[in-house]
């Protein structure tokens, strides 16, 4: 994301409000094509990922059976075979999903909003059936990757508190609330079309502190990416450490626990796949709530002036507060030349204008999360973290238990080395070099 939103702002010149000389409609249309063609594969392997290759995995080291595999019953064929008939059901999930993207017509309401009357949302409204399937395969993506977003990560923000420097970890997790709280409200009272469009918000009406400090700090480079990137770390860590704690479940059922050295194969599997919906997740909140118009056009600007002569850029060296930042909601002309949004903010708001039940799940999703957000931050203040000593007694069971297993293979190897000789064969050779 950060590479993104750098890439896309290089091509304008943000201090006169005007592209550069190099950047030809040419120049940009390549370089946001090759960001696509990135993205496009990159949402494909986390597909893949999360929907044939973990689940194939984790059905063929359930399928083996060590005491079969011992005496020769089960060759390793077999259990590709096995785990082969269970990944057959994601497989036609998968064929099903893009059958429903590439046929199914959504977006009616939102083709007919004289709202969106403009070329930017003219823009998002797919006609091609293969990007409106793929954006329909990504959608479903981020809202289930919403749905470990809200439980996992938002129970995970503020557990820095134990760890050093968490009074500034604090402090960062409350302004990223109040942020994504002023977005929300921002979002659902000033929406250009409200459900029918995802949420979609064509500029920030509210003073937006993350945002601010985004587009302020882009004014030195290269300040901005850098903290844009530590802020996506810091959800991407807290959602580690959510999983870590929390652990696998499924509503109040535990399945797999993560504990430091005892953590089971198919745990790992689940918690990679969980991740990787939940970095989905991380994109539309970072991008569309935390810093809506720095995650769109970065530090962009525009002359809001009628160019001289067709063909030309307008010019603002004689009067600077006519450059003013790029929205969406901008009628000039100049705006549509110069300002180019970031490539992964046309492609979740091309997700939530296609197909609006995923924008309004995944508008409604992120005031949960502040929800978990804030229920974490106040059992944290007033409750005593707790150890699981049970767990603790169990863990430590299995290492005696490990160890003790060691340490009669040793004598058992020791044994049988001095019944068939090699012991004192072996023996003393060492001192008589």
């Amino acid at each position: 994301m950060p590479v993104d939103i750098a890439l896309v702002s290089s091509t304008s010149l943000s201090s006169q409000g005007r592209k550069k000389d190099w950047a030809t409609p040419d120049r940009v249309g390549n370089i946001v094509k090759t960001l696509e063609i990135v993205y496009y594969t990159l949402y494909s392997l986390d597909a893949l990922l999360c929907l044939l290759v973990i689940p194939f995995t984790y059905f063929l080291y359930e399928e083996y059976d060590e005491d079969a595999a011992e005496h020769g019953e089960q060759t390793f064929g077999q259990r590709v075979w096995g785990a082969f008939k269970y990944t057959i059901a994601f497989i036609l999930f998968i064929v099903l999903l893009f059958l429903v993207g590439f046929f199914v017509r959504f977006a009616k309401k939102a083709k007919g909003d004289d709202r969106l009357d403009l070329e930017f949302f003219k823009h998002l409204l797919s006609e091609n059936r293969g990007e409106r399937a793929l954006s329909f395969a990504l959608g479903l993506l981020m809202l289930v990757g919403t749905v470990l977003y809200v439980f996992y990560t938002g129970a995970a923000v503020f557990r820095p508190l134990k760890l050093l420097g968490g009074l500034i970890l604090m402090l960062l997790a409350l302004l990223i609330f109040a942020s994504m709280l002023i977005t929300g409200i921002d979002k659902a009272k000033n929406s250009i079309c409200g459900a029918h469009c995802g949420y979609i918000l064509g500029h920030i009406n509210i003073f937006q502190p993350v945002n601010w400090i985004f587009v302020k700090s882009s004014k030195v480079f290269p300040i901005d990416y850098v903290l844009f990137l530590l802020l996506v770390l810091f959800f991407f860590s807290a959602s580690v450490v959510g999983i870590a704690t929390v652990g696998i479940r499924f509503l109040w059922l535990t399945i797999f626990k993560i504990r430091k050295g005892h953590t089971s194969p198919q745990a790992l599997l689940m918690a990679t796949v969980m991740l990787n919906l939940i970095v989905l997740a991380i994109n539309y909140s970072v991008a569309m709530v935390v810093a809506p118009q720095y995650a769109t056009f970065g530090p962009q600007t525009f002359c809001d002036r009628t160019p001289r002569h067709p063909g030309e850029q307008p010019d603002c060296s004689d009067d600077k507060s006519r450059i003013i930042p790029c929205t969406e909601l901008s009628s000039n002309p100049a705006a549509k030349e110069v300002c180019t949004p970031s490539v992964l903010s046309t492609f979740i708001n091309r997700v939530t204008i296609n197909f609006p039940f995923f924008g309004v799940v995944l508008f409604w999703g992120q005031f949960a999360f502040l929800g978990i957000y804030l229920i974490v931050f106040v059992t944290t203040l007033f409750r005593t973290p707790s150890l699981d000593q049970e767990q603790l007694d169990r863990d430590l069971e299995e290492e005696e238990e490990e160890g003790l297993l060691a340490s009669t293979g040793r004598r058992f190897n020791a044994t049988w080395q001095d019944i068939t000789g090699r012991g004192r064969r072996d023996y003393g050779t060492s001192e008589s070099n």
